[in-house]
């Protein structure tokens, strides 16, 4: 079981995943190696957020993103990078000049001027026209493959180009938190280079439903200017992706409580 998305010609650096059996994988970033490292190479985050629209971009699901990795109950896989290349940003507010629009207006509320005027209606909506709104989840649906109980773990490893946010990743119920470390804002300065940073999120496979049933993913992020994400793949396997195990110590690992920082000051193999 496998699906990719790349908006490069760019892979993750494989997850040492010794024994893993089925994978699957998401890339949807920039060029360089996966870890928590400074890489200068991101070309998605040469152009400042005033640039995009996310509100218009993503008005036919009202500005959730939904993105299916396999075929399975939720519909037909997506394979459409466009339906997921983008920051997620916490609420989308770019700070355009207001006079662009309206000439006797000289502050930087131009957005509420062009934001789709679908947002003002939503649940929880705020400020003029809907311009604090809160964006919904990113979600990513997937089927659980035939041989899912031969695996006890089920491993999401999340690669970000630049984070500002902490993210809190959900299957099928049970969340995980990472806490934004090495916080770069690439992403709305129109930078060429982030702090990129690798999480291993993961659950016992008991989370997950019985074969050919739909399992659910979301993402949401803690503060308004999110995170850049650089890949998502993930595995099911019988090895823990617990550094003590894997030997391998450049990301961070998060499972039930525990909570293992990245050590780039440990080598790995």
């Amino acid at each position: 079981m496998s699906w990719a998305l790349r908006a490069l010609s760019w892979e993750t650096t494989p997850f040492p995943r010794a024994q893993s059996d089925e994978r699957i994988r998401l890339s949807a970033g920039l060029g360089g190696q996966s870890g928590s490292r400074k890489i200068p190479l991101s070309t998605r985050s040469q152009l400042p957020w005033s640039t995009w629209n996310f509100w218009a971009d993503f008005a036919a699901n009202q500005g959730a993103v939904i993105y299916n990795a396999t075929d399975g109950p939720a519909g037909p896989a997506t394979n459409d990078l466009s339906k997921w290349n983008y920051n997620q940003w916490q609420t989308f507010n770019p700070g355009l000049y207001g006079g662009v629009f309206n000439s006797s207006d000289d502050t930087k509320d131009g957005y509420t001027y062009v934001i789709p005027t679908y947002v003002a209606g939503l649940p929880g909506a705020s400020g003029t026209n809907g311009v604090t709104t809160k964006t919904p989840p990113w979600t990513v649906h997937f089927a659980s493959p035939q041989n899912v109980t031969d695996n006890a773990f089920a491993v999401l490893s999340v690669a970000l180009a630049a984070a500002e946010a902490s993210l809190t990743v959900t299957l099928n119920g049970q969340p995980l938190v990472w806490h934004v470390v090495n916080a770069s804002d690439a992403t709305v300065r129109s930078g060429l280079s982030g702090y990129t940073q690798w999480i291993a999120f993961q659950w016992d496979t008991s989370v997950l439903m019985p074969a050919g049933q739909d399992n659910v993913l979301t993402f949401s992020v803690s503060s308004t200017q999110g995170d850049l994400y650089d890949a998502l793949r993930m595995e099911l396997t019988n090895t823990s992706a617990d550094p003590a195990v894997r030997g391998w110590n450049d990301y961070e690992f998060l499972y039930k409580t525990t909570d293992t920082k990245a050590n780039d000051a440990v080598a790995n193999p």
